[in-house]
């Protein structure tokens, strides 16, 4: 990775074609709570656009047509001064524009971003500024664009005033900006800009200047993914330790995280030095659901609510009682509390300050991230910017997979590492993406893996007694059924994101060797080739939308098609017509080699190899060799993938879960 260059940066104004024209729009306290803190900065990732020469002409013309919509983006904070020494706070809505900057990172790829196990500070350099804080947008743009060229895809950012928006509408402009770019004329939300409570200027004192914030310690940032299986299994744990069934999954992987962080925050010290200890949590409670406002409410409708808990209580009680806990918080924040909060705080304005909390919930994984298609295709991922960031900021996303959560944590260094040793924790998240791009994945029932070989399946590929097939048959073997399960797991990353009826027109082919010593049969010891390359096809929306019984009977029947008959009027049609195998042809699975081989038989007379590995040669983008285990009845597959696809198998629990470290 080297740095980002700034290729241009220009200001991007309304187009003109206002359809909801506004020139003033008064702030509420949900807005104002965020002068005195940072923007939002999100950006989402993608692979390669088909046209980058016309990406940035047609992203700038799409982001001007898209603020038509969202007229307050496009202007500036104006105040008005009161003979009494305080200040209202307006948005003026003067198409003063919005800042764009065109950026490349020459040397930078997409799983430059993805790969590493903490998130690289290029990542940074990715986002343009508006100031900090908040306030500064009297005289700044309310709203930055960078995009940034990779490689191998783009980064498209966005870092906004957090008066101006908070992450539904931040996220609704987003999504509305895709939506003109994929070429329609309208957005099909709305915003509402209308204010439902005391549209009256809400007066406040001026503004300190901000006061200094200690400096942070070292700290990194990770990407923790939990899937819908294992939110689940949080959410149940955490209900029935607390004898209820009211408590949701994000409130479960919320106590399940914060117990995490105290637990190394304050590691080696006792409960009882613990007891006097406040760890507050503070997360974002909706009010639109709540009042209700109406959908496309464009402003801020948060409530940041707190919760105080010693770090002996979160240390020494389960997930279940802190969850219960975090429920109770949020059911407080009925229609009326939050009418009783705002009254108060009219009456004694308080802003949000930097530095205030030690753990702090943003985001929400309910964001529509994966919805932000600006005509080639959906997002990769997702990443925030340096704003707001300090040791206990936690930001919620939703996962490419449907149902599950990403989480991007901030710590503290030591903590954040010694949390990846603690195994309550992290038996709820897979192990972190490495850097190559071959991995050796192991079946077999044996506990304890060899030394080098990484990944071991405790539970084997389930045989058709135990009923785990849906296709009725007895006749669909080990291997078969386990290259079934690799060829299913390898479509679903090629294709994420993507709906079945689009993958209907994919093909996907297999290639796999089927020998015809036996089935001539060749005498024993017979020496030369004697195997045949069987290809079959079947569609993406085949592969991932039916199971895997359905996928291993297919290719059940392309092996059983191969008798001596078969290979014999192959042999006789390849004379008529020879056709020589050539490298570069496509499939997305090959399959050579056997788990038959007698590999450890190999005693030099130094004792049995521990292991096997392959060469450089025919190695290609789904490639997978097939080896017999050290221990009897196991396999060890050798996978060559493309690097960010290998790395999104890794993440992929349907296809993981039968690996473990």
């Amino acid at each position: 990775m080297a740095n980002v260059n700034v290729i241009s940066s220009c200001v991007i104004r309304m187009e003109g074609n206002n359809t909801n024209p506004i020139s003033r729009l008064d702030l509420t306290l949900w807005d104002l709570q965020w002068l005195s803190l940072d923007p939002i900065q999100k950006g989402i990732l993608f692979k390669n656009p088909q046209s980058k020469h016309t990406l940035i002409p047609h992203l700038k013309a799409s982001l001007s047509r898209a603020l038509d919509f969202f007229p307050p983006l496009a202007g500036r904070l104006s105040t008005t001064a009161h003979d009494d020494g305080t200040i209202s706070y307006f948005l003026n809505c003067n198409n003063a524009g919005v800042k764009f900057v065109h950026a490349i990172a020459a040397a930078t790829s997409v799983s430059d971003i993805l790969e590493p196990k903490y998130i690289p500070k290029i990542v940074t350099s990715l986002f343009a500024g508006i100031g900090s804080p908040n306030s500064e947008g009297i005289s700044k743009p309310l709203l930055a664009v960078q995009v940034t060229e990779l490689i191998d895809g783009v980064f498209i950012a966005l870092t906004a005033n957090h008066v101006v928006v908070d992450g539904v509408s931040f996220w609704h402009f987003f999504n509305s900006w895709s939506e003109i770019s994929r070429g329609s004329n309208t957005v099909s939300k709305t915003p509402v800009f209308e204010r439902w409570y005391n549209v009256r200027p809400l007066r406040l004192a001026p503004l300190e200047k901000s006061s200094s914030v200690p400096p942070l310690p070292p700290l990194l940032q990770r990407v923790f993914h939990f899937s819908k299986q294992t939110l689940s299994n949080l959410k149940a744990k955490a209900n029935s330790e607390a004898s209820t069934d009211k408590i949701s999954s994000l409130q479960a992987i919320s106590a399940h995280i914060w117990r995490a962080v105290s637990r190394h925050r304050y590691s080696g010290i006792s409960l009882d030095d613990l007891s006097g200890r406040e760890d507050p949590l503070v997360l974002a409670v909706g009010t639109r659901a709540r009042v209700p406002l109406p959908d496309g409410y464009f402003g801020g409708a948060v409530i940041n609510a707190k919760l105080n808990m010693s770090a002996a209580e979160l240390v020494g009680k389960g997930i279940g009682h802190v969850a219960a806990r975090i429920n109770e918080l949020v059911a407080q924040h009925n229609k009326e509390a939050i009418l009783k909060i705002m009254e108060d705080w009219e009456n004694c304005p308080t802003l949000l300050r930097r530095g205030a909390y030690s753990f702090v919930i943003s985001s929400s994984p309910r964001h529509n991230v994966y919805g932000n298609d600006f005509g080639w295709g959906k997002p990769v991922a997702v990443r925030s910017g340096a704003g707001q960031k300090f040791d206990g900021k936690l930001t919620l996303f939703p996962a490419p997979e449907k149902g599950g959560i990403n989480v991007e944590v901030c710590l503290e260094a030591q903590t954040l590492q010694a949390m990846e040793h603690d195994a309550e924790f992290m038996q709820c998240s897979p192990p972190p993406s490495p850097a190559a791009g071959e991995k050796q994945l192991r079946s077999t029932t044996s506990p304890s893996p060899p030394e080098g070989l990484p990944f071991q399946q405790t539970n084997p590929i389930p045989s058709q007694s135990q009923g785990q097939f849906r296709s009725p048959t007895d006749k669909i073997s080990s291997l078969q059924a386990m290259s079934a399960h690799l060829w299913r797991g390898a479509s679903r990353q090629r294709h994420p994101g993507i709906s079945l009826d689009d993958l209907s027109g994919r093909e996907e082919p297999l290639d796999t060797l089927v020998g015809s010593r036996p089935r001539i049969p060749l005498p024993d010891g017979y020496f030369g080739g004697a195997a045949i390359n069987a290809m079959m096809t079947m569609s993406a929306a085949e592969l991932v939308g039916k199971g895997i019984g359905h996928v291993a009977a297919r290719i059940n029947e392309l092996v059983a098609q191969h008798s001596k008959e078969a290979i014999l009027k192959i042999m006789e049609d390849w004379e008529k017509c020879p056709t020589l195998l050539r490298r570069g042809t496509y499939y997305s699975l090959i399959i050579p080699s056997s788990p038959r081989h007698n590999v450890y038989g190999c005693d030099f007379g130094l004792g049995k190899p521990v292991a096997v590995r392959s060469g450089p040669g025919q190695k290609s983008d789904g490639k997978m060799t097939l080896f017999p285990a050290p221990e009897g009845g196991g396999i060890d597959v050798e996978v060559c993938l493309a690097p960010e696809m290998l790395k999104a198998m890794e993440r992929d629990s349907q296809f993981i879960g039968a690996f473990v470290v």
